[in-house]
């Protein structure tokens, strides 16, 4: 189950909603946005429907057929007049090919259109997909949360690798993107009163997690991931030492590890960058499990 706080479905609201404590003036909307993809996600089918193979083969053999007809009357080296008074029979053939190209187009639409309407049916009979927990426990806990309007002085930049997810049978798995694994996330973080914080930019939200909460991190094998966040370059001499493979595109690859935590009888997890543990150890106190 995927379990990352930077996890979502479409790679912009996070599963870290129960760890919001504070948000500034207006942060509201997007905590609540936030929390949609939570446990109460419906289970989608992931997989895109597969054409009937009865149409794949029409389509297919009429296809050929047009191509055939096409290169024969290519090479009769006759205009398609000049073909059709000495041979019709081969300009009736390329027309008949045409004409099953056109009811194979046909054939595809009217499935397509015949999907779309079982689709929007079983949308309507499910109703909208809004949690119970959304709108009960949820718009109680976000109008409790403290204001907040300053991080604090002590805080640094760090990333976090995000990830997206899609949900099969009910439990959540990774997505990988097109050619990476994970993209950067930037935030601000510091130590206060006993809590790891977190600052999420764009979102005016504040995550603490107790250290108590922090779990042996775990170091997990090289990943690829999107977007370079640090004020320095990936190969300089600061970050030698991490073997940060650069590989173009905007693409990345080095090792991370895996930091669980157990908040309130829930599993969860950060990702952290390999070049980022350090920093992360020395404000949390964490054990590394090499």
């Amino acid at each position: 189950m995927v379990n990352n706080l930077f996890a979502g479905k479409d790679s912009m609201y996070f599963l870290y909603r129960r760890l919001v404590t504070k948000m500034k003036k207006g942060g509201l909307e997007d905590v609540m946005d936030s929390s949609r993809p939570d446990e109460n996600e419906e289970t989608v089918n992931t997989e895109s429907p597969k054409v009937p193979w009865g149409i794949l083969i029409y389509d297919g053999i009429a296809t050929v057929f047009t191509f055939i007809m096409l290169g024969v009357v290519s090479r009769s080296g006759l205009s398609y007049a000049e073909l059709f008074q000495q041979e019709p029979y081969k300009i009736w053939l390329l027309v008949i090919g045409v004409v099953l190209m056109f009811i194979g187009l046909a054939l595809f639409s009217r499935w397509k259109m015949k999907l779309g309407k079982e689709r929007r049916e079983e949308a309507i009979a499910r109703g909208p997909i809004v949690p119970v927990e959304y709108d009960r426990t949820w718009l109680a806990d976000a109008e409790r949360l403290e204001n907040w309007n300053v991080v604090s002085d002590t805080a640094v930049n760090m990333t976090f690798f995000a990830e997206q997810y899609i949900v099969v049978n009910g439990e959540k798995a990774h997505k990988d993107y097109k050619n990476y694994k994970y993209e950067s996330r930037l935030t601000k973080v510091f130590v206060q009163d006993g809590k790891f914080c977190i600052e999420v930019p764009f979102k005016d939200v504040l995550i603490e997690i107790p250290l108590s909460e922090f779990g042996t991190g775990r170091k997990q094998e090289r990943a690829v991931f999107h977007s370079w966040m640090q004020g320095e370059k990936a190969d300089s001499e600061k970050y030698q030492p991490y073997q940060i493979e650069k590989l173009g595109h905007g693409l990345f690859s080095c090792e991370y590890y895996y930091v669980p935590i157990a908040h309130e009888g829930r599993e969860y997890s950060l990702l952290v960058p390999n070049y980022e543990m350090q920093t992360f150890k020395d404000m949390t106190g964490i054990q590394i499990d090499f």
